[in-house]
């Protein structure tokens, strides 16, 4: 029974070193987008995963087009989502973009929402949207350490005609949040079973 414990310990150790490791700067493929607007699909040169693979190593490869089937007229709104398998701590979060065919395809505002399992966490507006350098980097926040996110959320609004919103640069720097793992229940109930043996040695009958 001191085996299978310590077994199981070794695991779980093993479990959450692996978690932190693989996942940091958000590398792996650890996101999927999960709600997009009616028609709009994800029409990127990468796959959305891609987003967060290995972006702030390679900035310039990470980019997802999303096309949409009609124009983005006047203050017409569209929301996109992508949920983080792990949670995260977050503690940079820079971007850049590219809205419609040329930078005069303008867009009003864009906020992004950082949410957690009970909702807002904070949200950022970006400004400057339409600089005219679509490879500027904007720092959406740097240097905050914002815990326990589980999607990003990007609303946007339009004012000109445009069909595509693509985010080319996407860097977000953070740790993950291990949840706790099967390891450690099996680890607990097999404690649980051998100091219960214990106490019936010890119980006078």
């Amino acid at each position: 029974m001191r085996f299978v414990i310590i077994f199981f310990t070794i695991l779980n150790i093993a479990f959450v070193y692996s978690e932190v490791i693989t996942n940091t700067d958000l590398v792996g493929g650890s996101a999927v987008v999960t709600r997009l607007p009616v028609g709009w699909t994800d029409n990127g040169n990468l796959p959305v995963s891609a987003l967060f693979d290995g972006i702030s190593a390679n900035p310039g490869n990470g980019r997802v087009l999303f096309q949409g089937p009609t124009d983005l007229s006047d203050a017409d709104f569209i929301g996109i989502t992508i949920d983080l398998i792990t949670p995260f701590e977050i503690n940079s979060f820079q971007m850049a973009h590219d809205f419609g065919s040329s930078a005069s395809q303008e867009v009003v505002s864009m906020d992004i929402l950082l949410n957690g399992s009970e909702g807002l966490i904070q949200s950022f507006s970006v400004d400057n949207l339409n600089d005219g350098n679509i490879n500027d980097i904007d720092d959406v926040f740097v240097g905050q350490s914002i815990a326990g996110v589980t999607n990003i959320e990007f609303r946007i609004t339009g004012n000109e005609a445009s069909r595509q919103i693509e985010i080319r640069e996407f860097i977000v720097t953070g740790n993950a949040v291990p949840e706790p793992s099967t390891f450690i229940l099996l680890t607990l109930l097999a404690a649980i079973g051998f100091f219960s043996r214990k106490i019936r040695r010890v119980t006078p009958q």
